[in-house]
């Protein structure tokens, strides 16, 4: 609960100073960036959470699960970036629509990180 609050208190004041600071341009880069990111974002999970939960709480075995669920969670963050990036290919060099900025591109793969971190 607290690391929740602590979370959506930074979140808010780093949209803040980004915002202020970077100006208005800035700030619609790099929350095209952030939601782009974010839309793909189911792929890196898709209940494998909710399902490692729920077999921990039965009194499964917790070694067997975790190395599972790592073992899945690395697949699908493999799976999420090559998503990110083939829609990017797509985007460009298929239907050979540009970003209006160069820097959409770069933010989107400064990005990359904080994607694939996600819970």
């Amino acid at each position: 609960m607290l690391q929740n609050a602590y979370g959506l208190v930074i979140g808010y004041i780093t949209y803040f100073m980004i915002f202020r600071h970077a100006g208005v341009v800035a700030f619609g880069i790099f929350s095209f960036a952030l939601s782009f990111g974010l839309i793909f974002s189911f792929v890196s999970d898709l209940g494998i959470n909710t399902a490692h939960v729920r077999m921990i709480a039965a009194g499964k075995d917790r070694n067997e699960y975790n190395n599972a669920l790592v073992l899945m969670k690395v697949f699908l963050t493999a799976i999420y970036v090559a998503v990110i990036l083939l829609s990017i290919f797509f985007w460009t060099v298929v239907l050979h629509h540009g970003f209006e900025y160069k820097y959409e591109y770069y933010s989107i793969l400064l990005l990359f990180p904080y994607f694939v971190s996600l819970p």
